[in-house]
């Protein structure tokens, strides 16, 4: 448990924490660093304070968490950003239905080798400032259908390999998708 009383998660504060298995999050928390969880292979669960209001969550945040099965956010105003979910084989479920995704530039391997995960709905995401998508979705193995009915692509210069891998992949929805 992480007290209320810390604001910020700095970059690199645990990786490679071996030894971690869980981490609540207080509503206090803003932001969690760079590579902050990365390499937690025994982390299984993150849980946030149900009264969290805005958190910024920075590249790899939980890069190669593979022990990582359920993500699961509360109401509340998020930033998400590249590699987020890279590497986290274990996870079956992924809601970020709350995070906003407004000011969000790049998104690579944002769910990069998710090898657990079968379905995932990000119709609530905004892509309108979005650069880059490279191999965002790359050996996904798993996923068997994707709600991407909201993306938009205004900006996107790079989608290589976005859908590399994903070899289950049966149902996917692009409808405003326009590259």
């Amino acid at each position: 448990v992480i007290p209320d009383t810390v604001n910020n998660i700095g970059n690199y504060a645990f990786r490679y924490c071996t030894g971690l298995k869980s981490i609540s999050l207080p509503a206090t928390l803003a932001s969690i660093g760079t590579y902050a969880f990365d390499g937690c292979n025994n982390l299984l669960c993150v849980s946030f304070s149900d009264d969290a209001v805005s958190l910024n969550i920075s590249n790899n945040a939980f890069n190669n968490c593979s022990a990582l099965t359920i993500f699961e956010a509360p109401q509340g105003l998020y930033s998400i950003s590249t590699e987020m979910f890279n590497g986290c084989t274990s996870i079956i479920s992924i809601n970020l239905e709350n995070f906003v995704t407004n000011n969000v530039i790049y998104m690579n391997k944002m769910f990069g080798n998710c090898n657990s995960l079968t379905n995932l709905d990000l119709s609530k995401f905004t892509t309108k400032e979005v650069k880059s998508m490279e191999m965002m979705f790359n050996s996904c193995e798993k996923i068997k259908s994707l709600d991407l009915s909201n993306f938009t692509g205004e900006k996107i210069e790079n989608i290589n390999s976005m859908f590399q891998n994903c070899i289950s992949l049966t149902g996917i929805s692009l409808i405003h998708f326009d590259v």
